[in-house]
């Protein structure tokens, strides 16, 4: 960073996708950028529009900072990714930029939590209606829904999203930062924005000494199915020595039903061979009798 120009980095959105919205939220805010200018002045690039690249545009846009968003993605929302349990951290942090009403549309509001066995034993029924000042309740909503609906609400603040334009490089100068996209468009700014993920391009631009990301043996799996007879707003839990597999029904998935996730399988030999293996490896062995006998 030199002089007014500045570049940063935005905490990757996959640490974690509603400690991400947490996070920003409470830390990131136009004070960061502005050096004490108009934020009516300044222009500001964010690279990425996913969940943590589509919030800071809220946020910036809504501050009125003159805010343009560069996806490399045609579609960064999509059907990419499963979905999510917003708990109320989350949710508040959505509620400080203005987008808790749109959010809750979505998504399916989860007021209660069950806890099975894998022999399909109730062990106990949890309350998960707590809510904050704000009403603020726990959601349960496809990330795609959620990607969709900040990128919109940062078009209605104000905010420009550009798809299809992959980052080059980026210069710092005392004058802003420039940052060039492979198609060979220039963009001058006062402050540019890494948002774009584990391959973050921003993030080596900064620092060309930065770590690569390093597969941790860890994915997991989600799916959905449908089976009548699940009653919204519960999101249940089937625990064993193996792990936990939840199911909880979503409006919003690709083709309705119930969305299940198995517990994380780990494998240093990459996502294929885990992905092949997840049902010995990550399922609870009794998880299909546990299920049916889990009906209201």
């Amino acid at each position: 960073m030199n002089g007014g120009s500045r570049l940063t980095a935005a905490r990757p959105a996959s640490a974690a996708s509603q400690g991400a919205l947490q996070y920003l939220a409470a830390h990131f805010s136009v004070r960061d950028i502005h050096d004490g200018r108009n934020p009516m002045t300044l222009r500001a690039t964010i690279v990425g529009a996913g969940l943590a690249g589509s919030l800071t545009a809220v946020a910036l846009a809504r501050s009125g900072v003159g805010t343009s968003v560069y996806e490399a993605y045609l579609d960064p929302a999509g059907t990419t990714g499963g979905f999510l349990n917003l708990t109320a951290n989350a949710l508040g942090a959505l509620h400080s930029v203005g987008c808790l009403e749109q959010i809750q549309a979505r998504g399916i509001v989860v007021n209660r939590l069950c806890l099975w066995n894998g022999e399909g034993r109730l062990l106990g029924r949890l309350s998960r209606a707590g809510r904050l000042a704000n009403r603020t309740m726990n959601l349960s909503i496809m990330r795609g829904d959620l990607v969709s609906v900040l990128r919109d609400e940062a078009v209605r603040a104000g905010a420009e999203v550009h798809t299809g334009r992959w980052l080059a490089g980026a210069t710092s100068s005392t004058g802003g930062v420039t940052a060039q996209f492979i198609d060979g468009a220039r963009v001058e700014c006062d402050v540019l924005v890494g948002a774009d993920g584990t391959h973050s391009r921003v993030r080596r631009v900064i620092s060309n000494a930065a770590p690569p990301p390093e597969y941790g043996g860890h994915c997991a799996i989600d799916g959905v199915t449908r089976l009548p007879g699940i009653a919204a707003g519960t999101l249940h839990l089937v625990v064993s020595r193996q792990g936990c597999f939840q199911y909880t029904p979503s409006r919003t998935a690709p083709s309705g039903g119930t969305h299940w996730c198995p517990p994380a399988t780990s494998t240093r030999r990459g996502w294929p061979a885990s992905a092949s293996r997840a049902g010995e490896a990550g399922c609870p062995p009794s998880t299909g009798r546990a299920i049916p006998r889990a009906l209201p």
